[in-house]
């Protein structure tokens, strides 16, 4: 099976709108250290949005080469690994101190 070239468009798309997602993200940690905020979970959301994004991308790419299911897999315990820091962050009581 071989990824169409409308799903190849489509999930481009998706992939730059990706990269914008993880732009903001990225952005927000930021102001929130020079605000001395909370920091410890806009980038692991980041990036799990990120790459729930990806995947549609990916699935295009493991359709036409099999090595692609290497990165998706990875891609989902990426996922997996990030929502149990949420988690983990969550339930620790973490002080971070910006001078």
């Amino acid at each position: 099976m071989k990824c169409s070239d409308k799903f190849k468009k489509i999930s481009g798309h998706i992939h730059l709108i990706s990269v914008l997602v993880i732009t903001v993200f990225t952005f927000l940690q930021i102001y929130s250290i020079e605000k001395h905020k909370n920091t410890q979970y806009w980038i692991p959301i980041g990036i799990i949005i990120t790459i729930l994004l990806h995947l549609p991308n990916l699935v295009c790419l493991a359709l036409n080469d099999w090595h692609g299911w290497y990165t998706i897999t990875g891609s989902i315990l990426a996922i997996i690994l990030n929502a149990y820091l949420i988690y983990h962050l969550g339930n620790t009581d973490v002080s971070i101190r910006i001078h």
